[in-house]
Order: structure tokens, then sequence, then C-alpha cells
């Protein structure tokens, strides 16, 4: 029988996740097949919330790979010097008991049925967003999420650049708090190790590698 940890913390693939969470035995490290000239492109966001013992209050997840080439400054993962950190937030959590550690992530939720082709789209907490930002709707429907740019903001309204891809029901997830990546597989170099780089101390113990 498997062996779990209360604490772990893995990368999933977000169509496989249910499947993941409900079967024990599927809990490993994410591991990702490429051939050569492949590029893997993928959108990353975190479910791991906030908490005292593992995270600080500050709970942050990214991703830093071994044995590629990349641009330092944009998508290596790290945060330190003078990069630009590319780590996320829980888009699943939306309020904080304690007055400690990062601020509650900049997330809403649909607050009426948005239609594929709407432009408008009604979503609480609109005002805390900005104009020209992209943001991802749907965050956690696996069938129906999409990253649209903001162009305006009324009270409980966010109006979009394009229409929509998809329907959104009442209770959808937006965010900013996610992250495209894409690799190229140009050459082979067998297995590739990667890793979470904002809580290493803690991640790496519990699980958030891949390969």
């Amino acid at each position: 029988e498997a062996v779990v940890d209360p604490n772990g913390l893995l990368y999933v693939v977000h169509e496989e996740e249910a499947a993941v969470r409900a079967d024990n035995n599927k809990k490993f490290p994410l591991v990702v097949r490429a051939n050569v000239y492949d590029c893997v492109d993928w959108t990353l966001t975190s479910e791991w919330l906030d908490d005292d013992i593992t995270n600080f209050q500050s709970s942050k997840i990214n991703t830093h790979f071994h044995f590629l080439q990349f641009d330092n400054q944009a998508s290596d993962g790290v945060t330190s010097g003078f990069s630009y950190e590319q780590s996320v937030r829980p888009f699943t959590q939306f309020k904080k008991e304690v007055k400690k550690g990062l601020p509650v992530p900049m997330n809403a939720k649909v607050t009426k049925a948005a239609k594929k082709g709407d432009k408008v789209v009604s979503v609480s907490n609109a005002e805390q967003y900005h104009v020209g930002i992209p943001i991802l709707i749907g965050a956690d429907n696996v069938k129906g999420n999409e990253v649209q740019r903001i162009v305006k903001i009324e009270k409980g309204k966010l109006t979009l650049a394009q229409p929509l891809k998809h329907d959104h029901p009442v209770d959808d997830i937006l965010t900013v708090e996610f992250t495209r990546q894409r690799f190229w597989a140009d050459a082979d170099v067998g297995s590739v190790f990667w890793h979470d780089h904002a809580f290493g101390g803690t991640t790496w113990p519990h699980g958030a590698v891949g390969t």
C-alpha cells in the first residue's frame, strides 16, 4: 500500500488532477516526455494554500530546470537578484484568517454565468485588477479555461479584448496567478530534472520535483 505524505506537494497535469487525488498509487512526481524538436507548452498554476508550517503564510511555487539553457531574467523561476520572479500564488485562496505573510492572492469568481462570445464578465472584486493585464478565466475548469486581456473595468465587471472562447458558469475562478512556459527539446540530453525554486527547503522533501 502506498505511503502518503500528509504535506505532499506534486506537479500534476490539470486533466489528471482528479484521478491523482483519488488514487494514492498515482501520487508520484510528474514525468513529461518529449521528442527532439518538440515544444512543451504549459500554464503553471498552484493550489498550495498559505499555512504556518510549510510556507509561513507566503505560498509560492515555480519551476527551475536543470540541464537547459534559459533566459535567467525571465524563465528560470529564481527569486534572487534582479531576475523577474516567475512564482505563482494559489488561485484557490480567497481569504486569510491571519495578518501575516503575503496578502491574499488576486483571485475572483464569476458572479453571473458568461457565454461563449461575451466580452463582458461579471466578477467579484473586479476593482482589484488593472486595465491591460492578462487574466486566466476558468482556472479550475479543465475543459474551459482561457487567458484574456482586460481593456475596461467597472464595478463588478471586466471588459475583455476578445470574445470568450468558452462558457463560464457562476463560481468559475479568475486569477492573475499563472505563468505560461515553453520549452524546446532541440537536443537529446536524457532526463531533465526540475524543482521548485521558491521554497526549496520545504517543497523538495515533499515532492515538488519533476523530470
